[in-house]
């Protein structure tokens, strides 16, 4: 326990008698309560810290590993990940961050058909994040879900939507956070979101361009010059 103690020492006027007086009030609680919040200060500032690091690095792929990167060691989560949709609807998993120890499972979570994600997808439109303490919780309302992460050893997990000018166009989240961290994983998960979306945008204006400037090696010509020729 952690108690504040208040003294105060009285003399008696008749006797001059002197009394030591002292009050012990128990503040366990609040000083429980004022750790925690210097835990996440110190969390924060851990994300600020990789937000810089990661808005500096060379190329967008590096800028979305380096903020996930931060983002599962100031959670102490286990994975961080991307998934977004591909040409035919299905999920794949675009990135990933695996703490030491942790299985990476990015190859084996590609193409995942629609049904699997279909009831986070329903939530996302209603603007909901996933929240799951306990991953036994939806093994009957969300079978398909809870095969593909029961296999994984994931018992717990905080998804939060993609979205790029109101549309959803993935998710992203982290698992096995610890319990007391799940509440603040929302949270930051949702701001730094916006970071993650900006960073997809030039990710995919980049490889615009790469395609654009593109030279074949056998003719010289570039693709605009290929798809020009073709169409004529």
């Amino acid at each position: 326990k952690y108690m504040l103690l208040k003294d105060t020492l009285i003399t008696d006027a008749e006797t001059q008698k002197k009394y030591r007086i002292e009050i012990a009030i128990d503040i366990t609680e609040e000083h429980t309560q004022d750790k925690a919040i210097q835990k996440y200060r110190d969390m924060e500032t851990q994300i600020n810290q990789g937000l810089r690091i990661a808005l500096s690095a060379d190329t967008p792929d590096e800028t979305i590993q380096i903020i996930l990167e931060h983002l599962g060691k100031s959670l102490n989560g286990e994975r961080t990940y991307i998934f977004e949709k591909n040409d035919h609807g299905h999920d794949d998993n675009t990135y990933e961050w695996a703490a030491r120890g942790v299985i990476p499972e990015k190859d084996n979570l590609q193409d995942l058909p629609p049904e699997v994600c279909d009831q986070w997808y329903q939530k996302f439109a209603g603007n909901q994040n996933i929240v799951t303490e306990n991953l036994s919780e939806i093994r009957d309302t969300d079978p398909e879900m809870y095969e593909v992460l029961s296999r994984q050893n994931i018992h717990s997990l905080v998804v939060v939507p993609l979205y790029d000018d109101e549309k959803v166009i993935g998710f992203y989240g982290v698992d096995n956070p610890p319990a007391k961290y799940i509440d603040f994983a929302s949270e930051i998960l949702q701001i730094m979101g916006h970071f993650i979306v900006s960073s997809i945008r030039r990710r995919n204006l980049v490889r615009r361009l790469e395609i654009m400037s593109y030279t074949d090696p056998l003719t010289g010509f570039g693709n605009r010059y290929a798809m020009e020729t073709s169409v004529s």
